[in-house]
């Protein structure tokens, strides 16, 4: 058997599901326009290199969802991916996917985005395994704090494991270098509209590039 180990953000998706979902609650007058445009920033100074992906969870973590009733923003996510769900998937991720399944692979999705959104994706897609980070609820039902971020070496963590214990290759898609981690421990890449640090890595090791679709 083979484990198809797939990021969402950038890999499955189109774009930052996280950032899509926080415009999408600005639209329905859940957040202020400036909790919307925050994470816009924090992402910017992330890929500038001034505060790590650990910092960016927090940071956003702590202006969009801080305080709010669990219940409430998962509301918000079907409706979110009720009306823009499919627009957000790549076509041909979907589709490799769908073969890998026929294929008898075993698929998850590992992503350092919010539970409660990668969570429902894998079930829009009838994926049963996913991992993500985790949101903190209290006794009352609102996010009161981040448990595990998912990093690339979270993910990598995760496959090794697996490979211990299952004896099962490992086929690993995503579009970051920050999973280069998890890359390590693969036995296939496919660098999914990889950023240019991945792509140069890609192409030098002969990995599997998709850059359409």
């Amino acid at each position: 058997m083979t484990y198809v180990a797939v990021d969402v953000d950038g890999t499955l998706t189109h774009s930052n599901v996280s950032f899509a979902f926080g415009r999408f609650l600005y639209r329905e007058g859940v957040i202020s326009f400036a909790h919307a445009c925050m994470p816009a920033f924090f992402y910017l100074a992330h890929s500038l290199g001034c505060i790590s992906i650990e910092r960016l969870h927090r940071f956003i973590f702590q202006t969009l969802f801080l305080g709010r009733p669990k219940d409430q923003i998962e509301k918000c996510v079907d409706v979110f991916l009720d009306l823009h769900g499919q627009q957000l998937l790549r076509p041909s991720i979907r589709e490799e996917i769908a073969v890998l399944r026929q294929q008898g692979a075993r698929l998850a999705l590992l992503s350092s985005s919010p539970d409660f959104l990668v969570e429902k994706v894998a079930r829009m897609l009838a994926i049963q395994e996913w991992v993500a980070t985790e949101y903190v609820v209290d006794t009352t039902g609102v996010f009161a704090s981040i448990g595990r971020i998912v990093t690339g070496e979270v993910k990598a963590q995760i496959v090794r494991e697996i490979k211990r214990r299952d004896g099962v290759a490992i086929i690993a898609m995503t579009d970051s270098m920050l999973d280069m981690p998890l890359l390590e421990e693969a036995d296939e890449v496919v660098a999914v509209y990889p950023d240019r640090r991945l792509k140069s890595v890609a192409a030098q090791r002969g990995w599997r590039i998709v850059n359409s679709g």
